[in-house]
């Protein structure tokens, strides 16, 4: 046999409309707080201050510009890994030197060679290994030939990119 819902539709609190804007609020709430929010019928309003109350402001932290700065860096070290690539092929430490000459991206090896195995598995990058005259074998990377379409692609986007953010920032580098 059905229950019947004890509701009714001019009710404003136990009505449709509020229980489903305030379902989010519940979703993180044991069976035990369920229980006790229903039996205290709280209102919208009530749900919507209480859990204004229970988000706590985040402290600003300190070190925010140094971990945004990271993030840019790593988001375009792919771009800068496949460009340190389109003269030629290189080996791991020569792209390292190559990324600090040329883009002043400082990076460890622990980064950048599990990049280029990923380059590679998405057959942007290829990969040899050559006898040097330093007496080890040494991993060349070469860019194939989806490599160098795709680099092209990146460094469209970055340009496009770039001029735009320095067309946004102009005001403020200038001190407007």
């Amino acid at each position: 046999m059905a229950r019947r819902s004890r509701r009714t539709p001019t009710d404003p609190i136990h009505s449709e409309r509020p229980r489903i804007a305030a379902i989010g609020a519940f979703d993180t709430w044991s069976v035990e707080e369920s229980k006790i929010a229903r039996s205290l019928r709280l209102t919208t309003s009530y749900l919507v201050l209480h859990s204004i109350a229970v988000k706590r402001p985040e402290a600003p932290d300190p070190d925010a510009a140094d971990k945004w700065e990271v993030q840019l860096r790593k988001g375009c070290l792919e771009l800068a890994i496949l460009a340190s690539l389109w003269d030629g092929k290189l080996y791991g430490l020569e792209i390292l030197r190559r990324l600090e000459s040329d883009s002043d991206l400082i990076v460890s090896e622990g980064t950048v060679y599990p990049l280029l195995s990923r380059l590679k598995a998405l057959g942007l990058a290829q990969s040899e290994w050559v006898e040097s005259d330093a007496g080890h074998p040494r991993k060349y990377y070469a860019l194939t030939s989806a490599g160098r379409l795709r680099v092209r692609e990146m460094a469209g986007m970055w340009t496009r990119f770039s001029h735009s953010m320095t067309r946004l920032l102009a005001p403020i580098v200038k001190g407007k």
